[in-house]
């Protein structure tokens, strides 16, 4: 998902919808992208939609790749899946202004950026597939 930023996951060097087999370490390389008219300023790397790790991004306001890192974490315990979103302040030039929400619940607006990446499986159990426990019951992604 975008609206002005691109963000890419890479967890041992597979991609979003892949399955990562167990290990002892995850190696998640984020890359953020997009184009001069958005910035960047914070990435946050989620697991089974906890935030694991942060960081602050120091965006010039050029196009391309606006950071990048590649960062170690342990293993989760039980099979997880990985997210990351990076944001930024939102856009005020009149060829492509963030819109104000339609039924906004606060009349304060504070537009902002935002670019999710795909969601990497990992495999820690080992089984060969994707396991989640979800209000009591099993949802298996082959």
């Amino acid at each position: 998902m975008s609206d002005g930023l691109l963000t890419d996951i890479l967890v041992n060097g597979r991609g979003p919808g892949d399955l990562v087999g167990p290990g002892r370490e995850l190696s998640v390389r984020i890359r953020v992208q997009g184009p001069s008219w958005s910035r960047a300023d914070r990435v946050a790397l989620y697991v089974n939609g906890e935030p694991v790790r942060q960081a602050a991004i120091r965006d010039p306001g050029r196009p391309g790749v606006k950071w990048t890192a590649t960062w170690r974490l342990p293993a989760p315990a039980r099979d997880a899946h990985v997210v990351a979103i990076a944001t930024g302040p939102g856009v005020t030039v009149p060829y492509w202004p963030t819109a104000k929400p339609y039924q906004p619940t606060s009349i304060e607006f504070a537009p902002y950026v935002i670019g999710v990446s795909g969601a990497v499986f990992v495999d820690a159990d080992g089984n060969g597939r994707f396991d989640a426990v979800s209000a009591g019951r099993a949802a298996t992604r082959p």
